[in-house]
């Protein structure tokens, strides 16, 4: 124990914040309306004629990583299983948990941020990987983050592929779902 202390005030004096922050959510609809969130939005089109959109939460993940004043260091992460993602319809959930992210062979997905992300409120670019169905992946979101007192806050957007993701095809007979997978959150790290 006392050496995990020493770490930890080691961290302190050179200024770095090591931060793990979990976040559960009870249903779909508090995890939708909920201050921090991660949220993914695909597109279907049934019959050929109407495309509907549809809306994706993960009820519980965690954010985890390293920062000084100036910057979230490469390396952070976040992290979820697959059982927390939610589309507020229960024959979607199943098809997705089973048929396209195989939850029971991989579990867990994670995001891991390649470039440290600078904290000035501005938006950059920011290489990760995406660690999904066993595989890792390339990834590049636009992430904006500040520190606000002793929180830090931290927006992210991006657009991933179903096929570079190299997931199953969930599309039936009568729809069919596009490749495109839109993500964005919102993270309040205190």
């Amino acid at each position: 124990m006392k050496h995990i202390a020493l770490g930890i005030a080691s961290l302190m004096t050179l200024g770095l914040h090591a931060k793990t922050v979990q976040y559960r959510y009870e249903n779909f609809k508090q995890a939708k309306t909920a201050e921090s969130f991660l949220h993914f939005e695909m597109k279907s089109v049934k019959a050929g004629l109407f495309t509907t959109k549809f809306t994706g939460v993960v009820k519980k993940f965690s954010a985890a990583g390293d920062a000084t004043d100036e910057v979230i260091q490469a390396g952070s992460l976040v992290e979820f299983e697959v059982k927390y993602l939610d589309t507020d319809v229960d024959g979607r959930n199943e098809k997705m948990w089973e048929h396209c992210l195989d939850f029971k062979n991989h579990p867990k997905i994670k995001v891991t941020f390649s470039d440290a992300i600078p904290l000035d409120g501005e938006s950059h670019t920011i290489r990760s990987t995406l660690t999904i169905r066993g595989k890792t992946k390339n990834a590049s979101f636009n992430v904006k983050a500040k520190k606000k007192n002793d929180a830090f806050v931290v927006d992210l957007v991006g657009q991933l592929s179903i096929k570079d993701l190299e997931i199953p095809d969930p599309s039936i007979v009568i729809a069919y779902v596009k490749d495109q997978i839109q993500v964005s959150g919102h993270l309040q790290i205190e």
